[in-house]
C-alpha cells in the first residue's frame, strides 16, 4: 500500500477513500489490502481520518478485518472472543483510534480492512498494523474440547479452520498456537485459553502443519495440573515427523512426566525434539488423570526452505521405503541425494571429537598432578642437616637441641647461660654457629672482635632462614623501616587478619598459661589480631613463617616494629612453646637479648611477637671472636 496513506503522514493531503459513497448495503465492496511478504502475528490496527492540512472532513466509522494465510487465495473474516468483527473507527479526522486485538491474526500474509458506514457518507482512512513476524504451524488438526464442563467451555473457540459435526478440526489454527497462554484460575474468562479433553480414549493426537520443512529443537506444552479437581499433565508423550504429511518414522521420541502431587498451577512440559527433521508433527498425550487441559503449544525450530546446504537426517518409514539419508530442499520441493562420503565423513568428525576429549583429559590430569605436587611443597617447612659442602651457605639454621652437650669446660661447645662467666669487655652468651654432619661436630673459626661490625647490645634474634641474596647489613630493609618511622603508615599496612584468615576479638591483656603450654611462673601477654600490621615477609624457620609487622601496645601507648614468628606446623607446638619459655627468661633477665613482647593466641593461629635484633645469632658468631664465647 502506498506511504501515504499511513498512520499520522499527512502528504498531499493524503488518505485512502473508497471511489463511492458506503452505505450499510454498499459497504465491504472496496478494501485496501497490505501485503506482508512474510507470515506475521498481527496483534493491533490503528485508524485516522483524512486531515488534508485542515480541509479534511473525511473519516471512518467502523470497519473490519480479513486476513489470508495463502497470499489471497482464501480470506477469512476476523472476530473477536465474543463474535463481533466490526470495530469501532473515528469520530473525526485528526485523533486516532487503536485496537489491541483479543483475538491475535497467526500466520497471516495478507490484510484486508474494509471500511463500513451505516448511512451513506464519504469515507476516508490511514491506518497503521502492529505485530510481528511468524515462524509456527500454519495449521493443526485434532478433537475439539469438551463444551459446558464443570470447568466451562473447554472448546478451542477462536478456531478459523474446519470444523466437522463430531467436533474435529482441521486446516486452520486457533488458540493452541496464539501466544496467549491461560490463567490458573478457571472462574476468570469462564477457562477461555484453556482447551480440555475428557479420558475416553485413554490418549490424544494433535497433527501440526509448517509451511516448509523445519529442524526442530525443543516443543513446550502449557498444561494445568489442578490434581485435586482430577486434573492432571500428561503421564506421556509421543511425537513422530513426516515429510509429506502420510509417512510417519516408525521410531517417535518417547517422553513420561513424573507426576507432581505438590503444586497445583500451570506449567510448560518441555520436551527436547533432537534436531529432527521434517514439515509435519504428530504428537500423542496419554492421560494422567480424568482431565487433560492444555492451553498453548509452542515450538523451537529453523526452517529449512532457502538452505543451500544439503539436509541429513535418518527416517525409518514404512512401506519398507528404506533409508532417506539426503534431503535437498528447495521452496517445498524435496529430492532425494546420494552421498557416498556421508558415513566417511560421520566418522572422521567422530575420531576428531575423541581425540580432543582425551587430549583435554591428559592435560586436565597433568595440570592436577603438578598442582598437587607444588602444594605439597609449599604445605611443610623441610629441614635438612647441613653437609660440609654447605658451610659457607647462609640458607641453614642449626637447633641448638641437636648440638651435643661436652662438659669440658676447655671444649665447651654448648653451655646454659647460668654456666657462662663473662668479661666486662665480652658480649654476654650467644649460641656458636655450629654444623652437625655424618654425626660429627665441627666448630667455626670467629674473626677478631674488631672486626665485628654490629652493635653488641642485640645478639640473639629468631631462629630465621634468610635468603642467599639477604645480606646481614640488610635484614630488615631501610626503605621499609623508613617508612614505618613516618607518622602516616595506615594506607599501607596489612591487619594480621589477611595474614592469618583469624577471627578473635580479644583486646591486649595478661594470661597465665598452664598445663602443657607454660607453666605459672611465666607471665605471657596476649594480644589481638587488631594489635598487628604485617607489612613483609622476611623468612622462614623450622616453626612457620617469619614477619616483619607493626604492633600497637594500647596498654603502652607504644608502636614498635616486631619480628612474628608464627607456628604453622601443630605437630611442634610443644616445642615451640620451650623456645617461647627460653626467650621469655632470656628477654627478662638480660637486656642483651631481643625482647619477647608477647604472644598472638587464636583459634585460627599462635605466634611469638619479638624485638628485631640488629643481626642475627649466625652472624654475630659468624663475626665473634672465639674468647668472647669461651
Amino acid at each position: 500500500y502506498i506511504s501515504i496513506y499511513r498512520f499520522n503522514l499527512d502528504k498531499s493531503g493524503g488518505a485512502w477513500c473508497p471511489h463511492a459513497q458506503l452505505s450499510a448495503d454498499t459497504s465491504g465492496h472496496e478494501w485496501i489490502e497490505v501485503s506482508l511478504g512474510d507470515r506475521h502475528v498481527v496483534t493491533g490496527v490503528a485508524t485516522q481520518g483524512r486531515y488534508g492540512n485542515g480541509y479534511g472532513v473525511e473519516f471512518v466509522e467502523e470497519y473490519w478485518i480479513e486476513y489470508s494465510r495463502d497470499n489471497g487465495t482464501t480470506w477469512i473474516r476476523w472476530k473477536s472472543t465474543e463474535g463481533n468483527h466490526l470495530l469501532e473507527g473515528n469520530v473525526d479526522t485528526l485523533n486516532a483510534v487503536e485496537h489491541e486485538l483479543d483475538v491475535p491474526i497467526v500466520g497471516a500474509n495478507r490484510i484486508r480492512l474494509y471500511p463500513y458506514s451505516k448511512h451513506l457518507r464519504t469515507v476516508c482512512l490511514r491506518f497503521e498494523l502492529y505485530g510481528c513476524p511468524y515462524d509456527g504451524p500454519v495449521a493443526y488438526s485434532m478433537p475439539n474440547g469438551v463444551k459446558g464442563s464443570r470447568f466451562g467451555d473447554l472448546m478451542d473457540t477462536t478456531y478459523d479452520g474446519l470444523i466437522t459435526d463430531g467436533g474435529h478440526l482441521s486446516g486452520g489454527v486457533g488458540q493452541l498456537v496464539d501466544g496467549i497462554k491461560g490463567l490458573d484460575n478457571y472462574k476468570i474468562n469462564k477457562a477461555f485459553e484453556w482447551i480440555g479433553w475428557q479420558n475416553s480414549n485413554k490418549s490424544v493426537e494433535i497433527v501440526f502443519d509448517f509451511e516448509s520443512v523445519h529442524n526442530f529443537t525443543t516443543t513446550s506444552i502449557n498444561c494445568h495440573n489442578s490434581f485435586t479437581r482430577d486434573v492432571r499433565v500428561f503421564s506421556s508423550a509421543l511425537i513422530w515427523f513426516s515429510i509429506d504429511g502420510v509417512k510417519w518414522s516408525n521410531v517417535p521420541i518417547k517422553y513420561s512426566y513424573q507426576s507432581d502431587h505438590t503444586l497445583e498451577r500451570p506449567r510448560d512440559v518441555i520436551i527436547h525434539l533432537q534436531y529432527r527433521i521434517g514439515r509435519y508433527v504428530k504428537m500423542s498425550f496419554r492421560f494422567g488423570a480424568q482431565w487433560l487441559h492444555i492451553s498453548e503449544i509452542a515450538f523451537d525450530s529453523q526452517s529449512l526452505v532457502n538452505s543451500t546446504a544439503n539436509i541429513t537426517q535418518l527416517f525409518d518409514f514404512d512401506d519398507n521405503l528404506g533409508l532417506i539419508s539426503n534431503l535437498s530442499v528447495n521452496n517445498n520441493s524435496l529430492s532425494p541425494m546420494a552421498t557416498q562420503d556421508f558415513d566417511q565423513t560421520t566418522m572422521k568428525y567422530s575420531l576428531l571429537i575423541i581425540t580432543l576429549v582425551t587430549l583435554s583429559v591428559v592435560v586436565l590430569m597433568v595440570v592436577s598432578s603438578f598442582m598437587m605436587r607444588a602444594y605439597q611443597t609449599r604445605k611443610g617447612n623441610v629441614f635438612r642437616e647441613i653437609s660440609d659442602t654447605d658451610l659457607e651457605s647462609e640458607n641453614q639454621t642449626v637447633t641448638m637441641k641437636d648440638i651435643p652437650k661436652i662438659t669440658t669446660p676447655q671444649t665447651l661447645l654448648y653451655c646454659e647461660p647460668k654456666d657462662m662467666s663473662p668479661t666486662e669487655e665480652e658480649a654476654e652468651y650467644a649460641v656458636p654457629d655450629v654444623i652437625i654432619a655424618n654425626g660429627k661436630t665441627k666448630s667455626l673459626s670467629m674473626p677478631t672482635s674488631k672486626s665485628i661490625k654490629t652493635n653488641p647490645r642485640y645478639y640473639a634474634s629468631s631462629e630465621i632462614i634468610k635468603p642467599k641474596h639477604t645480606t646481614s647489613d640488610n635484614k630488615y630493609p631501610k626503605q621499609v623501616l623508613n617508612h614505618y618511622e613516618s607518622a602516616n603508615y595506615s594506607s599501607q599496612q596489612t591487619p594480621l587478619l589477611t595474614t592469618f584468615m583469624a577471627n578473635n576479638q580479644n583486646t591486649s591483656h595478661y594470661h597465665t598459661r598452664n598445663g602443657s603450654s607454660l607453666d605459672g611462673s611465666h607471665q605471657i601477654k596476649i594480644y589481638s589480631e587488631n594489635d598487628v600490621f604485617v607489612f613483609e615477609k622476611i623468612g622462614n624457620s623450622k616453626f612457620g613463617d617469619v614477619l616483619l609487622a607493626k604492633m600497637n601496645d594500647t596498654y603502652r601507648k607504644t608502636s614498635d616494629t616486631v619480628v612474628v614468628k608464627a607456628l604453622n606446623q601443630p605437630h611442634l607446638k610443644q616445642e615451640f612453646i620451650d623456645e617461647l619459655k627460653l626467650l621469655c627468661q632470656l628477654s627478662q633477665n638480660c637486656d642483651k637479648f631481643a625482647k619477647l613482647y608477647g604472644v598472638l593466641d587464636t583459634t585460627e593461629c599462635f605466634a611469638m611477637l619479638s624485638e628485631p635484633g640488629d643481626c642475627d645469632l649466625n652472624e654475630f658468631l659468624r663475626e665473634c671472636d672465639p674468647s668472647v664465647i669461651t
